[in-house]
């Protein structure tokens, strides 16, 4: 009796994970199905035919040719190989068609070159151009796979991430395309010329945009127009229609005017329309000379000038010179001096504003470069920051630090700094655009066709505005030079005539 609940026990020990092992194999349950049969062939690893498992009861037992099946659908070629050859001398007829199928399939899988397993980074990346992609942030979306190619060129091929980000493309065009009409129905068109420019070179062809840029352009060539009238009108001493001229030109492009500060020569206009202004301007009371048009004293009894407001204006000239050769602390404090002398002083109140913004930007940019996490936030300040004072920013050295967040966060820098300084040139402001541009110029040589062309754009734009033929001679020579490095950089470069007006483009052409 004792010697058969021992067999018994012994018996129970084989069969029972045997029998779930089988059941979980035809469940499609491979991995418990090896759970249970690596159990089964511990407790008893001799495999036979009608095993006895207690008394008359009997059954197959065939724990290798199932572990060796499960094995292999797991894709664990080496162990299904080893369980066939164990399982080799117990098939069943029934088994040996199943047995050389598998044979075939481990021989092929051990035959062929492993892949190596995915960088992990690889996969994190997909699932955030993913996320991305179904959040319709596709700029995000269009950068992470951007960078998946630069990991892995290969794997990128392989997951068809291409046909993502054709699609990402398209989505971001499209985004953008319908931000610049918005923007141009509601007045932002320096703004808009942004965004459409931007949804043209990342998804050329959109009508749209093309009908937006021309309802630009036909506006600021108005603009021009009536601003150069109101000049001639001026020169002329013909206010009421220099005014009625800079009027037209507020209308047709607001914020080019604003930019251009002439909101003050449309007030001197009024002022001296309603005059009855002629040629000969108002005498000073106190000392006999010409006064400036719109700009007779209110009270020409007061001849005595407060020494706060002289003292306040000294110091925003010496502020100014300071500026110059780039002693931007010891500026600082001048024109911090000049606003406590006279608080109605609207440039040194101007210019301490514009310094505290960049200090605060520029601080919290460098901070933030110090640490992994904070490159994005950083890269924005820093970007902030070259906006409010680009002159600045590139004489402190900030551009360095730029480059390297910007590089940290998986952007090209140099694709960076042409798109901003882009879209100052844009936005009518030329000299933050080649503050902007400049310093890339210098680093990179002649490599980017792209930059050095609207270098020259920006300096070609100050030339055609400029009010002193030396000027426009010396800043008509660094356009053609900027031209020349691009053409040189890139033959066959072309600037586009749907941003660059007919005037520049025959600059370029000419000075190649």
């Amino acid at each position: 009796m004792a010697t058969c609940v021992v067999v018994l026990a012994q018996a129970n020990r084989w069969s029972e994970p045997y029998d779930k092992g089988v059941k979980a194999f035809e469940a499609g349950k491979y991995a418990d199905a090896v759970q249970f049969l690596e159990r089964a062939v511990a407790a008893d690893p001799k495999a036979a035919p009608n095993k006895i498992i207690e008394g008359v009861f009997r059954t197959d037992y065939f724990p290798y040719y199932y572990l060796a099946l499960a094995y292999a659908e797991l894709g664990q070629w080496d162990k299904a190989a080893q369980n066939l050859d164990k399982a080799r001398p117990t098939l069943t007829r029934q088994q040996t068609a199943k047995f050389n199928e598998t044979e075939s399939k481990i021989k092929l899988a051990m035959s062929t070159p492993s892949t190596p397993p995915r960088n992990p980074a690889f996969d994190n990346g997909m699932r955030q151009a993913e996320a991305a992609l179904g959040a319709r942030n596709y700029d995000a979306a269009i950068r992470q796979l951007d960078q998946l190619r630069s990991l892995d060129a290969n794997e990128y091929a392989r997951a068809g991430l291409g046909a993502k980000r054709e699609e990402a493309v398209k989505g971001y065009g499209g985004q953008l395309a319908d931000e610049g009409r918005a923007l141009v129905q509601n007045g932002r068109f320096n703004d808009a010329k942004g965004r459409l420019v931007l949804a043209e070179q990342t998804l050329p062809g959109q009508k749209a945009v093309a009908d937006a840029l021309g309802e630009i352009r036909r506006r600021e060539d108005d603009y021009r127009t009536h601003k150069a009238a109101a000049q001639a009108e001026f020169d002329r001493k013909s206010y009421s229609a220099a005014r009625d001229r800079l009027q037209q030109a507020q209308q047709a492009q607001p914020e080019l005017f604003a930019a251009e500060n002439l909101g003050a020569r449309l007030n001197e206009a009024a002022t001296l329309a309603a005059r009855g202004a002629t040629a000969t301007p108002p005498v000073n009371a106190t000392n006999g000379t010409p006064t400036p048009p719109g700009n007779t004293p209110s009270n020409a009894s007061n001849t005595t000038p407060d020494p706060k407001v002289l003292d306040a204006q000294r110091d925003v000239r010496t502020a100014a010179d300071l500026i110059r050769q780039g002693k931007y602390a010891e500026a600082d404090a001048a024109y911090a001096s000049a606003a406590k002398a006279d608080p109605n002083n609207q440039d040194a109140a101007a210019a301490v504003a514009r310094a505290s913004k960049f200090k605060s930007l520029r601080d919290r940019g460098v901070e933030g470069s110090k640490s992994k996490t904070g490159a994005a936030a950083a890269q924005q300040a820093l970007v902030d920051a070259r906006n409010v004072d680009p002159d600045r920013f590139a004489r402190e050295g900030l551009t360095a630090i730029l480059d390297r967040v910007t590089k940290s966060t998986g952007d090209d820098p140099l694709q960076v700094t042409l798109r901003h300084g882009l879209l100052a040139l844009l936005n009518g402001r030329a000299q933050e655009s080649i503050a902007i541009l400049e310093p890339a110029a210098s680093l990179d040589g002649s490599k980017a066709a792209s930059l050095h062309a609207y270098l020259g754009v920006a300096y070609a734009t100050q030339a055609l505005s400029a009010p002193k033929p030396e000027d426009r001679t010396r800043l008509k020579d660094k356009a053609v030079e900027q031209f020349r490095i691009a053409a040189t950089a890139e033959p066959g470069y072309q600037l586009s005539n749907r941003i660059v007006s007919p005037a520049i483009i025959k600059i370029y052409e000419s000075s190649r």
